[in-house]
């Protein structure tokens, strides 16, 4: 056989992330090198993005139940380009050497970024095919792939404020009363180290000591058929000290660092929101929630230095 190298080479984008952001040009080439002339009639580079999402779950068949399977696949982007076609080349053959073969391709902003569960899967892949009589090679590449989410547009720089108000007990076992306000400076963040912004006025007017409580929560959905799973994931947590019965505090979180998590997306057949969620933690009540959605996002990771 004279094929002695048959690989794919992709350019880094973002070295110092090792992903390919979307909207941004991936570009590389193919190497083929050979020991003789071969009688290739094509070289084909193709770049794919595909989401998979597979489950089971028990339905009701009259009196009867069954495991059904559940399943959708939903396309991203499919791009092929030839890089060398016979009946173009100036000799009409592939002669013996080493040959460099560059393509380009571009990944919507928008398309998913790449992740993998035990019943989801997207992927982005480049494959490179020699067309020949006989046994075509082929070859293949992984691409870890993110979507670019810019968490610092304008519609997500406005601050938030909410209040929210409890009454504890009732009758002639009232404890009294817990208000608090809070106020987030923003809506959008960026994974890899940013902070989240809280600030919180509560006037604990019962008489039970109480905590504030501060979670960001992670939502994924997969949908197929019709039918839909759910999967709920606590990403952060910060506490407050003990706030004492009938005393007034104002308490800024400041624990709450974005880690490098899934941005906030939307598929048909994916979807990962994210919600921050504060309570006032009441002993022997319901505690006073709020839930604020917020987006998470990576753009600014990938913005050159002004």
């Amino acid at each position: 056989m004279g094929l002695k190298a048959f690989k794919i080479i992709v350019d880094e984008v973002a070295p110092e992330h090792k992903v390919h952001p979307t909207g941004v040009p991936i570009t590389g080439h193919v190497l083929v090198e050979t020991s003789n002339t071969e009688d290739y009639r094509e070289i084909k580079v193709t770049l794919t993005g595909l989401g998979e999402v597979e489950w089971e779950e028990e339905v009701r068949d009259g009196d009867e139940r069954r495991k059904e399977k559940f399943d959708a696949k939903e396309k991203y982007v499919k791009e092929k380009v030839v890089v060398w076609k016979k009946k173009d080349d100036p000799d009409g053959c592939f002669t013996a050497g080493e040959h460099s073969f560059p393509f380009q391709f571009t990944i919507p902003v928008g398309s998913p970024s790449s992740f993998k569960s035990k019943i989801a899967e997207i992927r982005y892949k480049i494959k490179a095919k020699i067309d020949q009589p006989g046994k075509d090679d082929k070859v293949k590449q992984t691409l870890k792939v993110v979507d670019m989410v810019d968490a610092d547009a304008s519609s997500l720089q406005q601050p938030v404020r909410r209040e929210k108000s409890k009454s504890i007990g009732i009758l002639c076992c009232a404890a009294g009363e817990v208000n608090y306000t809070m106020e987030l400076a923003r809506t959008g963040f960026n994974v890899k180290g940013d902070k989240i912004p809280i600030q919180f006025h509560i006037e604990n007017g019962s008489t039970r000591d109480i905590n504030m409580e501060v979670r960001l929560f992670q939502n994924i959905s997969y949908s197929a058929d019709g039918r839909h799973r759910y999967q709920h994931e606590k990403i952060l947590e910060e506490e407050s000290s003990v706030i004492t019965a009938n005393s007034t505090i104002d308490w800024s979180a400041s624990g709450l660092s974005i880690p490098n998590i899934i941005v906030t997306t939307k598929s048909k057949i994916f979807k990962v929101g994210y919600v921050l969620r504060v309570c006032a933690e009441i002993p022997y009540s319901l505690d006073p929630t709020i839930d604020i959605p917020v987006v998470i996002g990576n753009a600014s990771l990938f913005r050159p230095p002004s």
